[in-house]
């Protein structure tokens, strides 16, 4: 329900382009090493590799799924803008490549 409710709303507040690039933002999560300094790094389990495995499995799987919801969402509710914008990007090329 949220993610219909976002798809309805979302042009009062940014465009499809600016939603696109931050799902996209939101999707790429860094390393925790580029945002964490040395000593502020979080040590919750024993060794790096455990430390890694679980910041993949208990956020970063999370957060990508439903940034994948959202976007599976939006392609099914909207084709048309999705389709109508490749038209159009297609439509460009094709004509300043034959100019």
């Amino acid at each position: 329900m949220l993610n219909y409710s976002l798809m309805i709303y979302f042009r009062s507040f940014c465009s499809p382009q600016e939603l696109l690039a931050l799902l996209i933002e939101r999707f790429d999560i860094p390393d925790p090493s580029l945002v964490y300094g040395e000593e502020e790094k979080p040590s919750v389990c024993k060794t790096v590799r455990e430390d890694w495995k679980r910041y993949r499995k208990e956020f970063c799987q999370p957060v990508q799924f439903r940034v994948l919801n959202v976007l599976r969402h939006w392609v099914s509710i909207t084709f048309s803008n999705f389709y109508l914008q490749i038209k159009i990007i297609l439509n460009f090329i094709l004509l300043h490549q034959f100019s």
